[in-house]
């Protein structure tokens, strides 16, 4: 599918960045900000969340932004059964992050999981490199 190289390009990138990524996610977590934090990978520039990572800097393919289901809800871009959806769909923050995947071809959800302490190693490695 046409999906596969846009899902292989967002989980590399997760990969490399993810210790900066799980910091501020658990963040969200922790202060209580929402329970349903929410990243968003992104080649254009969006008008949600707040940009965590820059593909010109990083020379990622993906920007990511970090958000929250509330904020999606509040800015009217979820309705309410969207919302109602995606939280009984929601994986265990602790265990997967939720990433909206932004193209021009539409918006998809796809869930991530959390990496290992080897899969560390690999990314500490390409953040190293710059």
């Amino acid at each position: 599918t046409m999906q596969e190289p846009l899902l292989e390009t967002l989980r590399n990138d997760f990969r490399n960045t993810q210790n900066h990524l799980e910091g501020l996610w658990r963040e969200v977590l922790h202060a209580g900000i929402s329970q349903f934090p929410l990243l968003i990978a992104h080649r254009e520039p969006v008008s949600i969340g707040t940009r965590v990572i820059d593909q010109k800097t990083l020379e990622t393919v993906w920007s990511f932004s970090i958000s929250a289901l509330e904020e999606l809800i509040k800015k009217g871009l979820w309705s309410k059964e969207t919302a109602k959806d995606f939280r009984q769909a929601y994986k265990d923050p602790r265990d997967f992050a939720a990433i909206m995947l932004i193209t021009t071809r539409g918006m998809s959800l796809v869930y991530i999981p959390w990496a290992t302490e080897d899969d560390k190693q690999d990314a500490e490695e390409f953040l190293k490199e710059e």
